[in-house]
């Protein structure tokens, strides 16, 4: 499961999952989650070698980052009841 602020996980094995919540934002913020995520198959962290490459697969990932943090701000959060 998410946390309701995390958009996407990937795992070391390369697997990449993405929160369901992406179908709510505009695609170029989802496009920034994929970038982040594709950057972490390489990069395991948050390290500066990490962001170099974010930054060559998405060059807007600062502004992005920034509009999707305000974005899922606005959606409502679901929870599971039993």
């Amino acid at each position: 499961l998410f946390r309701s602020t995390q958009w996407g996980v990937c795992t070391e094995d390369g697997a990449i999952r993405l929160s369901w919540r992406l179908v709510h934002l505009q695609p170029a913020l989802a496009d920034y989650v994929v970038a982040h995520e594709c950057a972490h198959l390489v990069e395991l962290n948050h390290s500066r070698r990490f962001y170099r490459l974010l930054a060559a697969l998405y060059p807007e990932w600062r502004g992005a980052r920034e509009r999707l943090e305000l974005a899922g701000a606005a959606l409502p959060i679901f929870k599971e009841t039993t």
